[in-house]
This record gives C-alpha cells, sequence and structure tokens, in this order.
C-alpha cells in the first residue's frame, strides 16, 4: 500500500517537474533560469506567509489591502522573467544550428557527430541534442511553428 502511494507521489513529482520546465528534458540553460523563478516565488508566497502571522499575532499593524496583488504580480514579473531568459537561451541554440552542449551551452558544431563535450564532459549525440533543443522549444512557444 505504502509503495503504491509513493509510486503515485513520485509520477506526481514528475509531472510537476516536466510541467515547470525542471526535468531533464530540458537544457539546463532553459531549467536554470525556470528553477531560479519557482525559487524566487516560493520565498515570496512564505514571507507573505509570515507577514500575515506576524499581523495574527499583533507583533505588527495591519498591511495595505493591495499587498497580495503586489506580490502576485511580483510572481509573474518573475516568471516573464525566467520565460525570457529561457527564450534568449533557445535562440541561442538556434543560431548555433541546436548543437549546444545540454548542460553548459558550448558549441559543438565543430566536433563530431558523437562524444564528450571538451567543456563538461557530458556525452552528446547530435540528432539526440536538436530533439531536446526542438522540445524546449514546443514548451516555451506555445503554437510553436517550427523557427528551427
Amino acid at each position: 500500500m505504502i509503495a503504491i502511494r509513493l509510486g503515485v507521489l513520485d509520477g506526481l513529482k514528475d509531472d510537476v517537474a516536466h510541467r515547470m520546465m525542471l526535468d531533464g528534458a530540458v537544457p539546463a540553460s532553459i531549467r536554470r533560469p525556470m528553477r531560479w523563478c519557482w525559487l524566487a516565488a516560493m520565498l515570496v508566497v512564505l514571507g507573505f506567509i509570515g507577514l500575515i502571522a506576524l499581523v495574527h499575532l499583533g507583533v505588527i499593524g495591519p498591511i495595505h489591502p493591495a499587498l497580495p496583488l503586489v506580490i502576485i504580480a511580483a510572481i509573474f514579473v518573475m516568471r516573464a522573467a525566467a520565460v525570457r531568459v529561457a527564450r534568449r537561451a533557445s535562440g541561442r541554440a538556434i543560431a548555433a544550428g541546436c548543437v549546444l552542449c545540454p548542460r553548459c551551452d558550448y558549441d559543438l558544431r565543430r566536433h563530431a557527430a558523437a562524444g564528450l563535450c571538451p567543456e563538461c564532459g557530458t556525452p552528446y549525440e547530435r540528432k539526440a541534442m536538436r530533439q531536446r533543443w526542438i522540445d524546449a522549444e514546443r514548451r516555451l512557444w506555445p503554437g510553436w511553428r517550427g523557427r528551427i
């Protein structure tokens, strides 16, 4: 029974990571800004919860009624900034013919079709690398028409 529950939780965790672009299917230069975005959003939410607790306990006075809206707007701005950085990384990959190392963004155009990245030592294969960037591009740009 416990193993079944853990399996469901693992599946849910993998689905959430995939939707938030934090899984291994996305190149690191896209995964990093998304990870920082979600971390900052969680810190903002936790700070807001702490602020509400302090108000409730009477440690500080009442807060302005617009503060929750400002916090929600800040989370949306952080998300938009992360997507912009990720799209810029995707644009660099497209300019390089989608042969950037998925871990360190090293340009592998002048190297063999398969091997190890000379910068970080990550094994790569051009066909798989290209597909990885195409999948990331599709997830970044809903309604993707094929810039690659």
